[in-house]
């Protein structure tokens, strides 16, 4: 890790590491491709499940404002120092990037079984294309994409950059198959919640799921809906 690595690292602890009320020893990492809610979800994770909330792009935001030319290669390994620390005292964490990589989802559970025996949930999150390539068009791009590099002189450069994103990630996450967009199965994933609408009653279920889980040791199906504390 370098100097500016390092900082960052800092900066993550000196920003992130405030934690009152009930404490969850847990970590919540989230699967979909951009614009498909994944931040917006992430966040309201972390405020229902009290975890600390800490995003990739925020990461390679300020490495790109300490170094243009920074390499993002050690992204995963700066939010895994912040994790695990953290977990240390019993605090856990959201992960905002996308696991959609299985070899991802093997490196972070591993981790955190080599120190720790809390569990990792990774939900996922899908959505309507057509909404998710409007989101991408109407919404103010996030600064990761705002400054992030392309030839393309038009106005809306950050929502360009985040749609050339969202068409490198759609392979791992979807298949084309008659006439529509499917997701692709993957093994692991603890809730998939659909931001196509007004996504707040499979966020609360999704929370209810994993606070019976931490509770109780016991799982629950995902279309379970009822008999368990919501």
């Amino acid at each position: 890790m370098n100097e500016d690595e390092k900082v960052v690292l800092d900066y993550l602890f000196q920003t992130h590491s405030i934690y009152t009320g009930k404490k969850r020893n847990c970590v919540v990492a989230m699967v979909g491709v951009c614009a498909s809610g994944k931040t917006t979800v992430a966040r309201a994770l972390a405020e229902k499940l009290n975890l600390h909330y800490v995003s990739a792009d925020e990461v390679r935001v300020i490495l790109r404002t300490r170094n243009p030319k920074a390499n993002y290669e050690h992204v995963r390994t700066i939010i895994d120092e912040f994790v695990f620390n953290r977990l240390c005292y019993s605090e856990g964490s959201v992960i905002d990037s996308d696991f959609g990589n299985s070899g991802k989802r093997l490196l972070l559970e591993a981790m955190i079984a080599d120190g720790t025996r809390c569990p990792v949930f990774f939900i996922r999150t899908t959505c309507d294309m057509d909404v998710m390539v409007g989101r991408a068009i109407d919404n103010i791009p996030d600064l990761f994409f705002v400054n992030a590099g392309t030839i393309y002189q038009g106005d809306n450069k950050g929502a360009v950059v985040k749609i050339r994103e969202m068409i490198r990630q759609l392979p791992k996450h979807y298949s084309w198959s008659g006439g529509r967009w499917t997701l692709l199965p993957t093994k692991g994933i603890f809730a998939t919640i659909d931001t196509s609408d007004d996504a707040t009653p499979m966020i609360q279920h999704a929370c209810a799921r994993i606070v019976f889980r931490l509770t109780t040791g016991q799982s629950v199906p995902e279309d379970c809906v009822g008999g368990f504390p919501q």
